[in-house]
């Protein structure tokens, strides 16, 4: 019961928070396209969980995070 309470509050919150934005979409729509020649939305094609190895191994190790961890030491 709380569940379905809780998923209409956030429907609801949500359904308000996108048409009292959709004004700033908008201008913001109309800003990018103006400016750049390429989609409003980025699309980018990724290989699924399960279609390589080297994902697994990089999710496991989180090699991606070494830069921050050396932006944290030496600044």
């Amino acid at each position: 019961m709380y569940l379905k309470i809780k998923r209409g509050i956030d429907f609801i919150l949500s359904l308000i928070g996108l048409i009292v934005l959709a004004p700033i979409f908008i201008v913001l729509i109309i800003v990018i396209k103006l400016d750049s020649p390429g989609p409003v939305l980025f699309k980018q094609k990724r290989i699924g969980i399960h279609k390589t190895c080297t994902g697994k191994i990089l999710r496991k190790t989180s090699p991606y995070k070494l830069p921050q961890i050396i932006n944290i030491l030496f600044c």
